[in-house]
């Protein structure tokens, strides 16, 4: 048995109580490697801010990160109790699987939060709900889980009802939460990490970065994708000076 088969094993097998133990670990430990890689990065690429610098963190918002550290825990254990009850399918796959479930989950899960995104800006919603998470209107690493609770719950029946209604693999299921764990982190960076090259070149025609989320901080009613900019082009809300701010690797009150 391989250490993967291994692992699945011990999911579907092992004792709850472990298990649960295991899963808010986890995700303690997502909250630690968010602070202290993301803070690297910001360090490394500091010449490239796009955003002020942000002010320090207050004792309400760690208690915030808190809950949602504990809510993100509870998901992911009924995530478990309905994959061990049947509810929720998934395959060993392979790498074929593993891709096309990334680009699924990718593509199904951004326009899905783009629209929730959109409807949490709302005039009646956003002061009740996301106006917690602007208030980082400079973001930093850790404002990636400075979430109202209701969004933080919102975020994760999302992602049981995707699992629920598509057969993902697990190789597929665990490299998207690796990536959608990067990726959050890139976005509030408030620095952009991404030089000159070609590449940049492709990637920003299609991915959000760092300054795409920046500048939806400060002007919300702009960038309001995820992974991908296609919807905020689709629906005209890609904020018209974003491709100049991002060329100029700075940022600027316009």
């Amino acid at each position: 048995m391989s250490l993967f088969e291994y692992f699945i094993d011990l999911l579907k097998t092992g004792d709850t109580w472990k298990i649960v133990t295991l899963i808010f670990c986890i995700n303690v430990l997502q909250v630690g490697f968010v602070s202290i890689v993301g803070e690297w990065l910001v360090k490394i690429f500091a010449k490239r801010r796009i955003a002020e610098k942000p002010k320090e963190l207050k004792l309400g918002e760690i208690l915030l990160i808190s809950v949602t550290v504990i809510l993100n825990s509870g998901v992911t254990v009924l995530g478990l109790i309905m994959w061990r009850n049947g509810i929720i399918k998934i395959s060993t796959g392979s790498w074929h699987s593993m891709l096309f479930d990334m680009i699924v989950f990718i593509v199904l899960i951004d326009l899905s939060m783009y629209l929730l995104h959109k409807i949490a800006h709302f005039d009646r919603l956003f002061p009740l709900l996301h106006s917690i998470h602007h208030t980082h209107v400079n973001p930093k690493p850790i404002s990636l889980f400075i979430l109202h609770p209701f969004e933080t719950l919102s975020f994760g029946a999302l992602w049981l009802t995707i699992l629920v209604i598509y057969s993902a693999s697990w190789p597929g299921v665990i490299l998207f939460l690796t990536f959608n764990l990067l990726f959050g982190m890139m976005g509030h960076l408030g620095v952009e990490p991404f030089g000159n090259s070609f590449l940049r070149k492709i990637y920003i025609k299609i991915f959000a970065t760092s300054t795409f989320h920046a500048m939806h901080h400060k002007y919300d009613q702009y960038n309001f994708g995820f992974y991908l900019i296609i919807w905020d082009k689709l629906f005209k809300t890609l904020h018209p000076n974003y491709f100049t701010r991002f060329q100029n690797n700075r940022f600027k009150n316009n």
